[in-house]
């Protein structure tokens, strides 16, 4: 498991310390993807760094304020142009039948401020409380920590800026994360509704905190719109009401109904997670090398964006593994290559396999990211993952449907949940 604690306790010992407001924004919430982003994966946070060199990071920042302006008074929001991502926003739009834009903020800072005053007050007040608050590490830590949160009183000021605009509600694809805190402080001084999309299966972690744990931490919008009861469960346990909790369902599944499950094994889709988990993957893979040997199964692997695809193929060619190309959706995956079932761990494809009518199994031994499922469908090792085969062959079909269908319902919604129910909560100037 490539992590490591001592990055996770320095996260939060920066966060915990920070206690600044500027301007009616809480710098501690605008600030946590900067320090999330490199200290809960594998990147360093303490980069060499003169004050020179920190004052002018400090200066770039994210600038969106020409399209808030010419945005319409209901706004999505939105920094990952992913397809999937898109889909959900365009199923929603759909369902509201409303007129609205979707409006792209640009990830990576798109603005390089002038030097002036003002820029460099925020520098040297952000170094002075840098120096005072974080008394551990080095003084180059500090200098780290001091750039960006000057970099956020930069970007605070540029976006009060903005003074004309029609927005009276703001969906934005994440609260918690990146450019889009500031966008739900920036309303809340405006007494502009937000209302944040859940866009992935959120879970409880067993051995450690990843960077999604951001989402629950985080949280900064007026409300959630869930796809199912088990992110509601989730939210409420980090201290986010209830009433916060919209469940509207996942547009993609939440009709969805299986009416047929596949009891087969002859063809397996291995679904390796991101990057986080190359040891695992790598111990899984020799698993999955084994049982193809011994039962004769074929499997093809399919890789996360974020994994090294020249490394994996090394590996998988070794051990007679097929990758499947890049880009390609699960749908087309299970159809194109006939799957029979899947093997997955830390990933929402366990779910897509479920939805498919495949049986997923779950590496136990990699396990961090805690899954609502089938609890006979986890293994440990070759010996385990066929006995699993011959347990599922047997089952009874209606019996095993039943499991499928209740958990799919528990995570997407079922047909009475829709985003319509979002109508309640706008300005009656939008939902009219």
């Amino acid at each position: 498991m490539n992590y490591n604690f001592v990055r996770e306790k320095l996260y939060y010992k920066i966060i915990d310390n920070i206690s600044l407001h500027y301007k009616g924004y809480q710098i501690k919430n605008v600030v946590s993807s900067d320090f999330a982003m490199p200290l809960l994966t594998r990147k360093n946070l303490d980069i060499q760094l003169n004050l020179k060199s920190a004052y002018y990071k400090s200066l770039n920042i994210i600038d969106c304020n020409n399209s808030l302006q010419n945005s319409s008074e209901l706004t999505f929001i939105h920094q990952d142009d992913r397809l999937d991502y898109m889909q959900l926003i365009e199923s929603i739009q759909n369902q509201l039948s409303l007129n609205c834009t979707v409006t792209h903020v640009p990830f990576f800072p798109n603005k390089s401020l002038p030097r002036n005053f003002k820029t460099v007050l925020n520098f040297v007040f952000a170094l002075t409380y840098s120096i005072i608050r974080f008394p551990f590490g080095s003084f180059n830590l500090k200098i780290n920590i001091a750039y960006r949160i000057a970099r956020a009183f930069n970007t605070i000021d540029n976006l009060e800026k903005i003074k004309i605009f029609k927005i009276s509600a703001f969906i934005l694809f994440n609260s918690s994360a990146f450019f889009q805190p500031y966008l739900s402080f920036f309303a809340k001084k405006r007494k502009i509704k937000t209302f944040s999309l859940q866009h992935a299966i959120y879970f409880k972690y067993k051995k450690y905190k990843p960077l999604d744990i951001i989402n629950y931490e985080n949280f900064t919008a007026d409300y959630l719109l869930c796809w199912g009861p088990q992110n509601v469960e989730l939210f409420s346990e980090y201290g986010i009401s209830k009433d916060k909790l919209l469940v509207c369902g996942n547009p993609k599944y939440k009709n969805k109904k299986i009416q047929s499950v596949r009891q087969k094994f002859n063809r397996g889709l291995l679904l390796l997670p991101r990057f986080l988990y190359d040891e695992e993957n790598l111990q899984l893979l020799k698993v999955i090398h084994h049982v193809k040997n011994l039962l004769k199964i074929d499997f093809f692997v399919k890789l996360h964006p974020s994994l090294n695809i020249e490394s994996y193929l090394a590996v998988c060619n070794a051990y007679g593994l097929e990758i499947i190309p890049p880009g390609i959706q699960m749908n087309q995956v299970f159809d194109d290559y006939d799957i029979d079932f899947g093997i997955a761990y830390n990933s929402t494809s366990y779910y897509e396999c479920l939805i498919h009518g495949r049986l997923c199994f779950r590496y136990l031994p990699g396990e961090n990211d805690i899954l609502e499922g089938i609890e006979e469908d986890q293994f440990t090792n070759i010996d385990t993952l066929i006995s699993n085969f011959s347990y599922f062959e047997k089952t009874d079909k209606k019996i095993l449907l039943n499991k499928i269908n209740d958990i799919i319902e528990y995570m997407f919604g079922n047909q009475n949940n829709d985003y319509r129910c979002l109508l309640d909560y706008l300005p009656s100037e939008i939902s009219k």
